[in-house]
């Protein structure tokens, strides 16, 4: 289902380019939004059943993201950093040249490291202000709500925890996201 969506994203991405379109960093994250391709295959994906228990806008939520979206490893690159630069800063007995050549490294590694926690932080910030805007629509037009936990551990949840370990990590976390935003259910 996740490689489906993924394609539909990209092949719209590509549409977009080729028709002219301003191609923005931000298409990148079709998070299945209303009128957006990766939603109308969504609908293609499952039984029209489904979507009365789930909506397609929240399953393409959930299969659009990744850990990546919904958590930054802050304290992560800092001590990476930290650490990068004490090293630089350490004078070590043994200079040799093979030495020098790492210490060389450090600091564009260091600002290969700062380019890149900004970008996580900007995507993150633009995710979250986007599941909050939308976070009301999820599950207000599903009709059998009694059915939608069932629908989600069994079309969403299940599926994707058993995938690798990172994507049973998203799992925790997309839930612990959905219940900090207070989603309606």
């Amino acid at each position: 289902a996740r490689e489906r969506l993924l394609q539909a994203q990209s092949k719209a991405a590509e549409k977009k380019k080729e028709e002219g379109g301003i191609y923005h960093e931000s298409d990148k994250r079709d998070l299945g939004l209303p009128g957006s391709p990766l939603l109308e295959t969504a609908r293609l994906i499952l039984p029209s059943t489904t979507w009365t228990k789930i909506s397609p806008e929240f399953f393409t939520v959930f299969w659009a993201m990744s850990m990546y979206d919904i958590a930054v490893p802050e304290s992560l690159y800092k001590t990476q950093i930290k650490k990068l630069q004490d090293s630089l800063s350490r004078k070590d007995e043994k200079d040799d040249s093979k030495r020098k050549k790492e210490k060389e490294k450090i600091p564009k590694t260091v600002g290969k490291l700062k380019s890149e926690l900004e970008k996580q932080l900007a995507n993150h910030k633009y995710v979250m202000s986007t599941l909050k805007k939308r976070k009301n629509y999820w599950l207000s037009t599903v009709p059998e709500k009694a059915a939608t936990g069932g629908a989600f551990l069994q079309y969403c949840i299940l599926p994707r925890c058993c995938l690798t370990s990172n994507d049973a990590l998203y799992c925790a976390k997309f839930l612990e996201t959905i219940l900090e935003l207070d989603t309606p259910w």
